[in-house]
């Protein structure tokens, strides 16, 4: 009986209640308790000046099998709760040797409009940033960097479970009047990935080098939109990641100008003799992604863009499902090195110039020969779209999946 009531009282215990802080550029204080009323003036001071109760390894460089030890002991600002960013100019964020019991949220407080140069998280563990605008553009002097890196360190050990959410990143806000040299030599890089199990979703990547980059294992990279790019728009080089439901369009700057080879999606292996091309990247997953080269063929600095263009593998056990690649380059699809994986349901099309154009509404039409023409075997039970498949009599060929209740729409009939 005496069990039965201390399960009782410890399954009704209340839990510690998150709190809530602020920081304000503008019109915060040094000496100011964090609070909505008193908020703090620098962000980076939060973590300088010990604010943060959090944990760290007991002794550097790191070894694995360490055990963590909790730093800061009685810090305001704990594990679970949330750092609320008022409008002004942010600076620099680093957030580094920070291992977290429970999630810490740094958020863009709703209403307001808090401006970052850059973002690094390094041997860190559970922090979340959401609703962040990072962009050099708001420093004095816009150079290019890396915007929001997510970092391993080999003195000070590994980073892992960060989520990066509802951020927007840009080197320029408007980059309309750049030029080839400002695409190769003023583009910032957006998201870089070194940690294990990242998840950045529901983010926007726009005007860069570089688009979203994965080194880790176990990251998921969803929903994100990178739009405007110069070199690659997706790389994924880390065992069982998740890329799916990205769009990825409108690369810039061809081979004769600049010497990278631009891809939608890049990948490519690392052995232990440190070479390319003598390992193996496994168990990826990439799924219900849009490749577009370019939503204006005519522009003068549209590239040629590889759509997935994965070399010097072996890449093994993957999934390439429900892509739609729109390209004018020869690699729609490319795997050199491919090994226990499959390829199904995937729409790959010629990005060609005249009249009427690009096709970039890709769903089916009434009588389309692909309808109900494909193969039931390994074919994903949904399509890009989310649409359950089969409709009708068989699983439609490509990415989309034709209703059977399909209405007519701007005088075309379509799903």
């Amino acid at each position: 009986m005496r069990i039965a009531a201390l399960a009782i009282l410890l399954c009704t215990a209340p839990f510690a209640a998150a709190n809530d802080f602020y920081v304000d550029p503008d019109h915060g204080s040094d000496a100011g308790n964090g609070s909505a009323a008193q908020p703090w003036r620098s962000l980076q001071a939060v973590f300088d000046d010990g604010l943060v109760e959090t944990r760290d390894w007991p002794s550097y460089p790191y070894v694995p099998g360490m055990t963590l030890v909790t730093v800061n002991a009685g810090a305001p600002v704990r594990a679970g709760d949330t750092i609320w960013l008022r409008s002004g100019y942010h600076g620099d964020l680093v957030v580094a040797d920070a291992y977290n019991s429970a999630p810490i949220t740094i958020a863009a407080q709703p209403g307001q409009s808090p401006r970052i140069r850059s973002v690094l998280v390094r041997s860190a563990q559970n922090w979340i940033l959401r609703d962040l605008v990072v962009s050099p553009s708001f420093a004095p002097t816009n150079e290019p960097l890396t915007m929001l890196s997510i970092e391993n360190h080999g003195w000070t050990g590994p980073s892992w479970d960060v989520d990066v959410d509802h951020c927007t990143l840009y080197s320029v806000a408007d980059a309309s009047a750049w030029g080839a040299n400002e695409w190769i030599d003023l583009a910032s890089d957006g998201i870089y990935v070194g940690g294990d199990r990242v998840d950045v979703h529901d983010c926007s990547v726009r005007n860069v080098r570089f688009g979203i980059g994965v080194d880790g294992v176990d990251a998921r990279i969803r929903r994100n939109v990178v739009d405007g790019f110069s070199a690659d728009g997706l790389r994924g080089l880390g065992d069982g990641d998740v890329f799916e439901y990205n769009t990825i369009e409108n690369d810039y700057i061809g081979d004769e100008l600049d010497a990278n080879h631009d891809d939608g999606f890049q990948s490519w292996s690392i052995g232990s003799d440190g070479q390319v091309g003598t390992g193996e990247v496994r168990d990826v997953v990439l799924r219900g992604s849009l490749f577009i080269n370019a939503e204006d063929p005519g522009n003068p600095l549209r590239g040629t863009l590889q759509g997935i263009g994965c070399f010097d593998g072996l890449f093994v056990n993957w999934v390439v499902e429900n892509n739609v690649v729109i390209t004018d380059h020869w690699h729609g699809i490319s795997f050199y090195g491919m090994r226990d994986s499959r390829i199904v349901n995937n729409t790959v099309i010629d990005l060609a110039d005249g009249q009427p154009g690009p096709p970039f509404d890709l769903h089916l039409r009434a009588g389309a020969a692909a309808i109900d023409a494909g193969s039931s075997v390994l074919a994903p039970g949904r399509d890009i779209e989310g649409q359950p498949r089969p409709q009708g009599a068989g699983v439609d060929l490509g990415a989309y999946e034709r209703p059977v209740d399909a209405i007519f729409r701007d005088g075309f009939d379509q799903a």
